[in-house]
């Protein structure tokens, strides 16, 4: 998603439900809009739909990706907020790994996943560098550190 669709009133929330540009939040919409589901198959009182949606910002409907809105009316998309991945019992946002990995210097872009019980890790770096093995140990070094 580059940038608002037209008519949602796509909004980025800080955790005090506030509305906040440049800045990274969760993703909500704050008013209906036509293809937003009513009601989940067999769930009669709508506690799930409720619960999947707007729990976390009453009376809003809250996506479950972290995004950024910035000055230009763009948007990036960050990933999933609600989506964690355990690694070594440890649990933790992707949103937390790209913030540790994309701080180092070499690093200008990274996705993470978890498959089979392992976290991969894919990176963008800058310029001409090379991923070889002293900067994929610096980057190990630095999510160690950082205790993600």
């Amino acid at each position: 998603m580059q940038c608002r669709w037209l008519a949602i009133s796509v909004k980025t929330f800080d955790s005090e439900e506030k509305p906040v540009i440049k800045e990274a939040g969760k993703l909500v919409i704050t008013k209906p809009i036509p293809s937003m589901p009513i009601y989940f198959w067999g769930d009669e009182n709508y506690k799930w739909y409720k619960e999947s949606y707007f729990s976390l910002f009453p009376n809003v409907w809250w996506h479950g990706d972290w995004i950024m809105i910035t000055d230009r009316g763009t948007a990036i998309i960050y990933g999933r907020s609600d989506s964690t991945i355990k690694r070594k019992g440890v649990r933790m946002g992707t949103l937390d790994i790209y913030k540790v990995v994309e701080s180092i210097p070499e690093v200008q872009n990274s996705m993470a996943i978890e498959a089979y019980d392992n976290l991969i890790l894919y990176v963008v770096l800058k310029g001409n560098l090379t991923l070889d093995e002293s900067l994929k140990q610096k980057i190990k070094d630095k999510m160690r550190q950082k205790s993600i």
